[in-house]
């Protein structure tokens, strides 16, 4: 199975950080499937994607009479130049980039002018963007996560333990639980969708 386009780590990544050796190095295929599971994870959990991609993404959203709007996809790779807004079913130019700031590093988009984005109607308002990192400019510590999560359900699945919660042998029994650490958790938080 090879990577998917939102992998947020290559094979040799993980390899590295997981830090596998050679005499429990799995197959590249096997690897690679646990990569696209924990990066599956991270979107879900995150509610965002973070690999950027070639096309831009058309964002729709209703204001909610303030000033800001924080897109649903950060960081900004490209600059906004025009909001749009619909009219009589026509996306019409509602301002350019002289009307409003944008920062890129938190996907703030923030009027000048005093100008608010209406709450009136649902979908008003359309922006057309690219986001996210590519996989080499992922930062260091969603990299280790993804290493992380894609190691623990390696471990599982060597081990023979997906979705196993418990073992008996006799008198005795084993029970597993498989929470994501709390450095992890917290890591993931950092990242999730502000709204």
């Amino acid at each position: 199975m090879p990577l998917k386009s939102n992998a947020l780590i290559t094979v040799e990544e993980y390899k590295e950080l997981a830090v596998i050796s050679e005499a429990e190095e799995a197959p590249n295929v096997q690897i690679e499937a646990f990569i696209n599971y924990a990066s599956q994870y991270i979107e879900k959990y995150t509610g965002r994607k973070f690999v950027t991609l070639a096309a831009d993404f058309d964002e729709y959203f209703t204001g909610d009479s303030t000033r800001l709007h924080y897109t649903k996809y950060w960081p900004l790779v490209s600059t906004i130049s025009t909001i749009y807004y619909l009219n009589n079913n026509v996306w019409t130019t509602a301002l350019t980039g002289a009307n409003f700031t944008q920062d890129n590093e938190n996907g703030e988009l923030k009027f000048t002018d005093g100008a608010v984005f209406n709450d009136a109607i649902e979908d008003y308002y359309k922006i057309s963007y690219k986001y996210g990192w590519t996989q080499k400019d992922m930062p260091d510590d969603l990299k280790l996560v993804c290493a992380s999560i894609a190691a623990l359900r390696r471990s599982q699945f060597a081990n023979r333990l997906h979705g196993v919660a418990s073992r008996s042998t006799g008198n005795q029994s084993m029970a597993y639980k498989f929470d994501l650490d709390d450095w992890v958790m917290e890591i993931l938080d950092g990242y999730k969708r502000r709204h």
